[in-house]
């Protein structure tokens, strides 16, 4: 360890994160990386991911809650145009590419505010977590790493479900 290592080690990020993956699996026709699609369903995957409540005095995990008020996802595609500095457009034509590869459903409703005003067209997302876990744990990378891949003298554990077995990699 380094000191350096050790301070970001410290660091606690929180956000959404993006699996490097997705920059080999997330791409346009023409073989670069879909980044605002990337984006985008990086962001869509974080509300979606549970926030741990834990009990005050033992500090174990009780239980689990969503972190948006509806049964789905609401945003705006403004508001994801703010978020990541592009236009609507771009934000559009990024959720269709998305919603066309069946990584996310978008659906569209009527809604009335507590002021009573009626809006149409309020978009809600959700992922599509059978092609998200597709995406990200692709079945040809399964046989890409072998233990004679792997430098560090730490114990390894590939995200593809594997398991460390003190040297020798197992598919599960």
């Amino acid at each position: 360890m380094t000191k350096i290592v050790n301070e970001i080690t410290q660091l606690n990020i929180t956000g959404n994160v993006v699996p490097m993956i997705w920059f080999e699996t997330i791409k346009f026709p023409s073989g670069k990386p879909d980044l605002l699609g990337i984006m985008l369903l990086s962001e869509i995957v974080y509300w979606y991911r549970a926030t741990e409540l834990r009990d005050e005095v033992t500090g174990r995990v009780i239980g689990y809650r969503k972190k948006f008020k509806a049964d789905k996802l609401q945003k705006n595609y403004q508001q994801f145009a703010d978020q990541f500095g592009v236009s609507k457009r771009q934000v559009q034509d990024a959720v269709y590419r998305l919603r066309d590869s069946g990584l996310i459903t978008v659906e569209l409703r009527i809604v009335k505010t507590k002021e009573g005003l009626i809006m149409s067209n309020v978009p809600y997302f959700e992922p599509v977590p059978e092609r998200v876990r597709e995406i990200t744990y692709p079945a040809n990378l399964h046989n890409k790493t072998t233990n004679d891949e792997i430098s560090d003298t730490e114990p390894h554990i590939n995200p593809c479900n594997r398991e460390d077995t003190g040297g020798h990699v197992i598919e599960s």
